[in-house]
């Protein structure tokens, strides 16, 4: 399916200039993958042939690892999505058979065997049926079918040229994925699919993880630890937990890795080892041609301008959602007054990018991912949170001083971030244990006594399945249906509080702070829940919830 977005004219342009340069072959393999990859997303994959034509390998690598992989939902493990797939095999197949075979050679067998297999059924022609049709081929020894019948003609188109163009490896690759007996049992396409997909899934994992990304399964499980772990463990913590000294570890490993390659002059712009050689003809020809000199400057200028237009502020110490929470804004406040102190400052903004990215792929929020500076504001509320809770604790005479003190070394705002997280996190569990002691309790049943329906209905939506588990499992968007639904018994008040605290990221309704008037529309406005009066107040509406039971 094309991109929904409309395209970037700045974008369009950039590759119409460059596709229309004899420098585009050389040029394009000197853009940086992050840059690249925001190119392709700006004109959308099917615009994006004129640039990926020249692509490199490293770099194809990194376009196919940002674009085929994805979760079900945030905290799941990735797994190749074979809508996408197909996408790329429609754009390699318009770039001529002699590409799309060639492209498909040069990933490897594992990344063949793993696209194929959720493509295609590969039988040995001893075992398959004799009866072909137009969606089921003999190749070589095999007898191959494509498991979407609508995509036939992408993926024959693909496979037919990988025959022709490299026969034994096409048939190494189906080998893998043909379907035979063995010994033990009957081995099927489905097993094979299944082994790849596991095997693959972890690779990619483990692959971004070694090269300093965070990955949707590391957030997730960071993320999920949180829920159980023990408050006040979490505020006499002193260093970084396992998960993020490997985390800072491998960053660093990377970062000197990549200056010593680049003093050594073996590394592009973005740090990666450089894979095509004849990279440095094209650009000593160029150097001794003034033309092309001047062509390769303007090429650059305009990379550079458009690269400039995509460094949008993160917004990571924008002002508070309002102007209730800014007074206990201590976290904000505290990284402002560090700014005069780049050392400490750096380190703390390297903390807020690491876990606005455990952010971004370990939850999200009304079933969405959190875009980059929702996610950097979270984080900020969240850590302001958990600084509070040791401030309450502590009780501290200037806040933001006390803050700033806990800010001046490792584990800074991760320590604040982790206690915060608890405290969040617990939110929608605990909402959801109050509700159903509520319909439980004798008081209320014997309130709603002359409303047997009601009490029938409630004990219905609250009980199957359960709703305490459907919670447990984060199956948010049905515990906020059934949510709606208690609208029956419960005042919609309620209904919007707790439907925005059962959540990924639960927020703070703004009718807490002020009730609307009689009559009016409930809304579901709602800010991030940045202090302990946030916390103290959701407690205490939850605490006397039955004041919201309808009579």
């Amino acid at each position: 399916m094309p991109d929904l977005n409309p395209p970037n004219p700045r974008a369009r342009q950039l590759i119409e200039t460059m596709s229309s340069s004899a420098l585009a072959p050389a040029f394009v393999r000197r853009i940086d993958p992050h840059t690249l990859k925001s190119l392709v997303d700006d004109v959308g994959l099917e615009d994006a042939g004129a640039l990926i034509a020249h692509v490199s390998n490293r770099q194809l690598v990194h376009l196919l690892d940002e674009t085929l992989w994805t979760g079900a939902r945030p905290g799941d493990p990735d797994k190749l999505s074979v809508a996408e797939l197909l996408r790329w095999l429609d754009l390699w197949n318009g770039l001529g058979s002699g590409f799309v075979a060639d492209k498909l050679y040069e990933l490897g067998d594992d990344f063949c065997a793993l696209a194929f297999s959720r493509l295609l059924v590969v039988v040995d022609f001893d075992m398959a049926p004799r009866l072909l049709d137009e969606h089921t081929h003999a190749i070589g020894r095999y007898i191959v079918r494509v498991r979407v019948d609508d995509e036939w003609d992408a993926v024959q188109t693909a496979v037919t040229a990988l025959w022709r163009d490299y026969p034994d490896y096409c048939e190494a690759v189906f080998a893998r994925l043909a379907f035979r007996h063995s010994t033990l049992k009957m081995f099927g396409e489905d097993d094979t699919a299944q082994l790849l997909d596991a095997d693959a899934s972890h690779a990619h994992e483990q692959g971004r993880e070694e090269s300093g990304y965070v990955t949707s399964v590391m957030a997730g499980s960071f993320l999920r630890r949180l829920l159980t772990a023990d408050v006040d463990e979490l505020g006499a913590e002193t260093d970084y937990d396992l998960q993020t000294q490997e985390y800072f570890r491998r960053r660093v490993a990377l970062k000197a890795h990549a200056e010593r390659a680049a003093a050594a002059g073996s590394v592009s712009d973005d740090g990666s080892e450089e894979d095509d050689p004849d990279d440095a003809g094209d650009d000593q020809a160029s150097a001794a041609d003034p033309v092309a000199e001047r062509e390769l400057a303007s090429l650059e200028a305009e990379l550079k301008s458009y690269e400039r237009a995509q460094m949008r502020p993160a917004a990571l110490l924008t002002g508070p959602e309002t102007a209730a929470v800014q007074a206990a804004d201590w976290v904000r406040v505290a990284l402002g007054r560090l700014q005069n102190r780049p050392a400490v400052f750096d380190a703390r903004m390297d903390e807020l990018t690491y876990l606005s990215n455990l952010i971004m792929e370990g939850t999200d929020s009304g079933g969405e991912r959190l875009e980059s500076a929702e996610a950097a504001n979270l984080v900020v509320a969240t850590c302001n949170l958990g600084a509070g809770h040791d401030l309450w604790l502590e009780n501290e005479a200037d806040e933001v001083a006390a803050v700033e003190r806990m800010l001046e070394a490792a584990p800074g705002l991760v320590r604040l971030f982790r206690i915060g997280w608890h405290l969040l996190s617990n939110l929608p569990g605990q909402a959801a244990a109050r509700l159903k002691a509520l319909f439980a309790d004798p008081a209320v049943r014997a309130t709603l006594a002359e409303k047997p329906w009601v009490l029938s209905e409630v004990d219905g939506l609250l009980g199957n399945p359960d709703f305490e588990t459907v919670v447990e499992r984060r199956e948010f968007d049905d515990a906020q249906e059934t949510l709606k639904i208690l609208g029956i018994g419960l005042e919609p008040e309620a209904v919007v509080v707790l439907c925005v605290l059962t959540d990924g990221v639960p927020r703070f309704a703004r009718l807490l702070e002020q009730k609307p008037p009689e009559g009016a529309v409930m809304t579901y406005a709602s800010r991030f829940i940045a202090t302990m009066s946030d916390l103290l107040t959701i407690h205490r509406f939850l605490d006397e919830l039955e004041r919201q039971v309808r009579l």
